[in-house]
């Protein structure tokens, strides 16, 4: 029986390992690697261009600054969990 469970265990391991290396062994698509950049998209009259260097920017939050944080709060910390021997 445990004979049996372990052929089992390693016919599934083996089937694993086939398929997972079976997806990295097709053609790869590389026509990318000899594409040319185009040129900017022109805006059309009466159009603004996007600010794309804002997308990722973060607002300042009102009233807060180098102001130091409220110590009226009373922050109890999580006990230590230390190893026992």
């Amino acid at each position: 029986m445990r004979l049996m469970r372990r052929g089992f265990a390693l016919m599934v391991m083996t089937l694993s390992l086939l398929a997972l290396t079976a997806c990295a062994s097709g053609e790869r698509d590389t026509r990318y690697l000899s594409s040319e950049q185009r040129p900017a998209l022109r805006i059309p009259a009466g159009l603004d261009t996007p600010d794309y260097n804002a997308r990722m920017a973060v607002p300042a939050v009102p009233g807060q600054g180098s102001q130091p944080a409220d110590t009226s709060i009373d922050i109890e910390l999580p006990p230590r969990l230390e190893a026992t021997e």
